[in-house]
């Protein structure tokens, strides 16, 4: 039988979802709390619908929001609004006026300079 477990290691966790193009940068939302010092935490995990529909601008928009908190870890994961991230719905799902290479500038946003900068992490299953 073993002992009780010891070296405890206290971590705090920030769980988000349904930011929706949340800008860091807006006037009008600065009273919003996300806009106000987040305690920092060990672990960041957004949960989806960094967007509302996707868009390489939207999504270095959540960049930067993850960039603004304090983390040791930052994982993203899209959410049904996220589409520009799934490559088998943007290939077969195109409409009039969208264009095919969003998916690459979407992936690039996620997973380039900006996201490593802002120590987040694209998990794709």
């Amino acid at each position: 039988m073993s002992g009780p477990v010891t070296g405890f290691v206290p971590t705090r966790f920030l769980l988000l979802s349904d930011t929706h193009n949340f800008d860091v940068e807006d006037p009008v939302l600065k009273d919003h709390p996300l806009n106000h010092p987040l305690p920092t935490t060990d672990f960041v995990l957004h949960c989806g619908d960094l967007t509302h529909c996707g868009g390489a601008s939207s999504d270095r928009k959540a960049i930067k929001l993850l960039a603004s908190i304090d983390a040791e870890l930052k994982l993203v994961i899209a959410g049904n609004h996220d589409l520009d991230l799934d490559k088998a719905f943007w290939d077969t799902h195109l409409d009039e006026g969208d264009d095919p290479e969003d998916h690459g500038e979407a992936m690039a946003a996620m997973e380039g300079n900006l996201a490593q900068d802002a120590g987040v992490t694209y998990l794709d299953e």
